[in-house]
């Protein structure tokens, strides 16, 4: 019954959480599987326990806020390690207001620009064609460099608040692959989990 009750703890149950007779851990895992609030519940603390590990820090309380622990400077860096750490899908950090703002810009730029030489400027466009200038092409590639270069170093704003909302982000995004294969991969986590007891 201790040995029962260390495994619960282990994946953040209690023995009022479980209403079936669990009797070896493959029940447990069975149990857990088969419920989602112990599903979800199970997930999350499991997913906390590796955030804590990550940072190699106990401390760390669930209604953390992100950015303490994920400093403007170097975030885009410091995200790619924290989700590489994971065997899961980790939400990309967002784009930045900026960014938002810089890609509105460019779009609009790059049409005004286009619209300034059909209806404005008949001598530029018949300069580029005589002179097989492609100006529309080189046009809108430039358009499509900087919105790619825009978006790929304006990402930087976090995907969730706390860590609560972010091990949320994580289950969400995740929810599907956990669920296929008769719930293969939770089991294989919770199992990976339970075998640290």
């Amino acid at each position: 019954m201790v040995d029962l009750i260390n495994h619960l703890n282990t994946i953040g149950l209690t023995e009022n959480d479980i209403d079936e007779k669990v009797k070896s851990v493959g029940d447990l895992v069975i149990c857990v599987s088969s419920s989602t609030r112990l599903f979800r519940k199970t997930l999350k603390h499991i997913l906390f326990k590796e955030i804590r590990i990550y940072f190699d820090n106990d401390s760390i309380g669930i209604n953390d806020e992100l950015s303490k622990y994920f400093p403007r400077k170097g975030r885009r860096f410091d995200w790619i390690k924290f989700s590489n750490f994971f065997n899961l899908k980790i939400p990309r950090l967002k784009l930045s207001a900026f960014a938002i703002a810089l890609i509105v810009i460019d779009c609009l730029s790059v049409c005004g620009f286009v619209i300034w030489i059909a209806f404005g400027q008949t001598d530029l466009l018949i300069h580029s064609l005589v002179s097989k200038i492609p100006l529309l092409p080189l046009v809108l590639s430039a358009g499509l460099l900087a919105l790619g270069f825009i978006a790929g170093f304006g990402s930087t704003r976090l995907p969730a608040q706390t860590f609560d909302d972010l091990v949320d982000e994580i289950i969400s995004k995740n929810f599907a692959d956990l669920l296929c294969d008769d719930r293969k991969v939770f089991k294989e986590i919770v199992l990976k989990e339970l075998s640290f007891v």
